[in-house]
């Protein structure tokens, strides 16, 4: 129970508060089980407060301060962290999302999110406050798909070529801030890792493969064997996972095979010419879409002939379908 004493001066008002906070530092502020709903908390000193099973629902935590607070079990339904600070905070067993303003929270040193504050808030909790708390990033990425919401529709592995890296990275940071989670080599490839078993792991965990069709690209047997990965798992899955950006026109004018004309089962899957200091609003919408179904070609059939046939170290795959098409 929380202390009355406590609660008392808590309800002369914040600048009340602030000042018996300063007059007694040493003292942990006890406001266990306190009934706070709709309070106007802004800029109050909660730091290292007891505000276990509280109920802060509505409650204004606008700059607050919540450094080592301990908010287990606490009610924070609809109540508003903006500009809050963070650091040695505790969560445990929080609904937090109706929680408003935790991604502009900040964080002056990292914080405890228990796993049943992951549940009961079903992953949504926003990724920059997690990080934020200290949260490792590999879970961050598989967090929904923990509590039972598919991770492939906000995921994209990013092929290309190491001479457009400028491009990739702007790129990169464009599907990011629409909230796609992106992995391509530069980023994720450790040094010393098998990069053909991390690539294929990549493509199959990761819905959708963004591929950048280049000069540079096409001649790269790194980025032909992505595709590849990609094709197989769109005649899988009957869905698509394909989308291609041209840089220039090398990719309409190569005889490579895999890089040929669209498929006739998507043709009007095309992508104009990209210029490489453009906005890339119209190539973002697509990957963060909902992915949409297709009839897959049959094996063997490209453009009305055969597909022609790639032989790898020791094995042999046809392709159907080529990389020239996107939504």
């Amino acid at each position: 129970m929380a202390n009355p004493e406590h609660i008392k001066i808590l309800h002369q008002g914040v600048s009340a508060w602030n000042k018996w906070r300063v007059k007694n530092p040493r003292l942990i502020p006890d406001l266990a089980e306190a009934d706070l709903r709709e309070a106007n908390l802004a800029m109050a000193n909660l730091g290292a407060a007891n505000l276990t099973a509280a109920n802060l629902g509505a409650a204004d935590l606008h700059g607050a301060n919540l450094t080592a607070a301990n908010l287990m079990w606490t009610d924070l339904e609809d109540s508003d962290f903006t500009n809050s600070l963070m650091g040695l905070s505790v969560f445990g067993d929080n609904d937090l999302a109706a929680v408003k303003g935790l991604d502009a929270t900040r964080h002056h040193g990292p914080s405890t999110i228990g796993i049943d504050t992951i549940y009961a808030s079903k992953g949504n909790i926003p990724e920059v406050f997690l990080r934020g708390c200290g949260v490792p990033e590999d879970f961050i990425v598989y967090m929904r798909s923990l509590v039972g919401k598919a991770i492939d529709f906000y995921s994209c592995f990013i092929s290309y070529s190491s001479k457009d890296d400028d491009f990739a990275q702007r790129l990169h940071a464009d599907l990011q801030q629409k909230g796609v989670r992106c992995w391509f080599a530069p980023e994720d490839l450790k040094i010393g890792e098998k990069f053909r078993t991390r690539i294929d792991e990549s493509i199959r965990i990761y819905d959708k493969l963004m591929v950048i069709l280049s000069e540079n690209s096409i001649r790269s047997p790194w980025v032909e064997d992505e595709v590849e990965a990609a094709l197989e798992k769109e005649r899988k899955q009957s869905k698509l996972a394909l989308f291609p950006i041209r840089l220039d026109d090398a990719v309409m004018e190569t005889e490579r095979a895999w890089a040929g004309q669209p498929a006739p089962h998507a043709p009007h899957r095309r992508l104009p010419r990209l210029e490489r200091s453009r906005p890339l609003p119209e190539v973002v919408r697509p990957v963060i879409a909902r992915p949409q179904s297709v009839t897959p070609p049959q094996p063997g059939a490209c453009h009305g002939r055969p597909a022609p046939i790639h032989r790898g170290p020791g094995r042999a795959r046809a392709r159907a379908g080529c990389p020239c098409h996107v939504s």
